[in-house]
Order: C-alpha cells, then sequence, then structure tokens
C-alpha cells in the first residue's frame, strides 16, 4: 500500500495524532479516523498507534494514499511535502505575512517578536470572516511549515474599534498568550468617547447575553459641559461588546454607537484598544507594555468634543492629558 508521509515541525509538538489528521481530512467524520488509525491506514513513524497518540517534531505521519485521494476527498493542509496545498486567498494581502518588517503600512505593525506580531488595527476592518484581518494577511513561515499550526488573531476587535491586536506566529506563542488571557494577567486598557458626564472611577459588573460576567474598570478623563467624557477602560473580561453592551446599560452609551446607543449620522462610535500590559512570564523579546498610536480621525474627534488642550502631547504611543499626567 501507498502512503503519503508529512514530517511534524516544532509548531505540532504535543498535538494529539487525530487532531492533526483532521486538518488533512476536515470533511471524514472523527469515528472513521479513529477506525483509519486503528487498521493502520494512519501511522506514526510507519508504527501502529492510536488517536490520542501524542505527536512530537520530527515524526512522521504516513496516511494511506488512497484517503487523500477518494473522489471528492480536500486538499491537503499547506505543508511543503502535502500535495494540493491551498491556493492564496482570493483578495490581495494587506501585508505579505507576517514575516513582513515593521512597517507604517496599514494595518501598521508595532512589534515583531518570535512568537507574536501585535497590529494597529485601523477602525473599519474586521478581524474574522469576509475582508478580515485573518484571511488578508499571510501565513508566517513556520505555520506554512506545519501540519496543523495556522497562525492568526489571538483576540477581537469589533470592525469599528481601532488598536492593538495580537497575532500569533507560533505555536508557542498562541498557546502562551491564550494562557495569559485566561488567567487575566495580560491587562487590556481602552479609550473611547462616552455619552454623559462621568466624574468618579467605578467598576461594571454584569452579566453577559449568556449569562457570563462582564467586567470593566471605568476611569473618566476630562468631560465637557455639553454632556460628553473621554474614559479609559481596563477590561478584566473579553465578552463580545463588551464595553459597548456595558457602557449602554450604565446610561452613558458611546458616542455614534449605532447598536447600542444614539447614532450620529456619517460618524460612528469612538473606541481604541489603546494599551497592553504583559506579564513577567513572558518573552524576552515582549515588552512589559506595549501601546497604539490613537488614530488621527481620533484624535481630530477628541479636540473638536474636548478643546485642543485636552490631548496636550501625543508621543511614542503614550498619552498625555492637559494635566500632563501620563495615563495609567
Amino acid at each position: 500500500m501507498e502512503y503519503a508521509s508529512f514530517t511534524a515541525t516544532d509548531n505540532d509538538d504535543g498535538r494529539r495524532l487525530d487532531r492533526i489528521v483532521r486538518r488533512f481530512l476536515p470533511d471524514v467524520p472523527l469515528s472513521a479516523v479513529y477506525k483509519y488509525i486503528r487498521k493502520g491506514l494512519i501511522r506514526l513513524d510507519s508504527k501502529k498507534c492510536t488517536p490520542n497518540s501524542s505527536v512530537a517534531s520530527g515524526m512522521r505521519i504516513d496516511i494511506a494514499d488512497f484517503l487523500l485521494h477518494a473522489p471528492g476527498a480536500p486538499s491537503a493542509p499547506s505543508a511543503p511535502s502535502a500535495p494540493g496545498a491551498p491556493s492564496a486567498p482570493s483578495a490581495p494581502l494587506l501585508q505579505p505575512s507576517l514575516d513582513a518588517p515593521l512597517t507604517t503600512e496599514i494595518p501598521q505593525v508595532l512589534l515583531r517578536a518570535k512568537d507574536l506580531v501585535v497590529y494597529n488595527k485601523p477602525a473599519g476592518i474586521p478581524v474574522h470572516g469576509e475582508g478580515g484581518l485573518d484571511r488578508l494577511i499571510g501565513q508566517t513561515a513556520e505555520a506554512s511549515a506545519s501540519l496543523s499550526f495556522r497562525s492568526g488573531p489571538l483576540h477581537r476587535l469589533d470592525r469599528d474599534t481601532s488598536g492593538l491586536l495580537v497575532f500569533s506566529r507560533t505555536l508557542a506563542g498562541a498557546q502562551w498568550f491564550s494562557a495569559r488571557l485566561a488567567d487575566h494577567s495580560v491587562k487590556k486598557y481602552y479609550i473611547g468617547i462616552v455619552c454623559g458626564m462621568l466624574t468618579k472611577d467605578v467598576q461594571w459588573t454584569t452579566p453577559s447575553a449568556a449569562g457570563k460576567p462582564m467586567r470593566t474598570g471605568v476611569h473618566p478623563l476630562v468631560s465637557t459641559d455639553t454632556g460628553y467624557t473621554l474614559v479609559q477602560f481596563a477590561l478584566h473580561t473579553g465578552r463580545k461588546h463588551q464595553i459597548r453592551i456595558q457602557a449602554a446599560e450604565a446610561g452613558c452609551p458611546l458616542y455614534g454607537d449605532h447598536l447600542y446607543g444614539k447614532p450620529v449620522y456619517g460618524q460612528t462610535y469612538s473606541l481604541h484598544a489603546w494599551k497592553l500590559e504583559f506579564p513577567a512570564d513572558r518573552f524576552d523579546d515582549i515588552p512589559e507594555s506595549l501601546t497604539a498610536p490613537i488614530p488621527d480621525d481620533f484624535i481630530s474627534r477628541l479636540e473638536s468634543m474636548f478643546g485642543k488642550n485636552a490631548l496636550a502631547q501625543k508621543e511614542n504611543g503614550e498619552l498625555y492629558w492637559m494635566q500632563d499626567e501620563e495615563l495609567q
């Protein structure tokens, strides 16, 4: 019997065999995958194994050739030795890949580390789906060589929210950042404009539609006598539309939020994922914190609503306010 062979890389290390094989046979029922493994039609280093066998870097996965070439069978995943690797996305890439150097192109690359890339996402571009950054930004060289790993965004930002967006470059980066989000040791700060006069720090704690807790710290920065406040939000949980929903529930929706607030003709809300603080166990090439420069249209709105002195200085992504106090 003829077998096609694929070599695992560091980004496949520790993955279960059945999980990797599903990328080669995505339309085959899992029960059938188990049967193929039990019968020896799928092997590790030419040896029979079990579906939960752990794959180590350098191991060879052998798949019976007829399984990959059965009528209607999908193409194998993109890998150096994989037949029928998928074609490039139909839409042009915004960047050649996550391996591209730091750039001022849109979206701007703020940090390119060994395991992670951090973008300053513009408002108006989705993260996932049609036209999303997950499709428009190419794979890393490590991901292209892997049998199972695909680089991509590790969290969400709404289409009209700008700011810091973290992509994985390696499996190690994806696992580390996802774990740090889960244990809340990565701190996320946003700035946004709300309708209403907020004068003191508060903590919003409410349930999501699914009953999961949403927790957001609210720190007013400057208000106008016309009833608007510029706010720093500390995001302690990461539910969908969390800030927008909680702001509306608190009676101070984001200015221009057409879904949860009062629409403003020709404008959308201003919400910017401004700062990330990374824990002490970060990789050596990850800084303690990273900030994303405020978009020009956001700055123009700030100056028109709060006056030019509200934003005294913008330098290297840091914010300085009229009290000359750095936003923390």
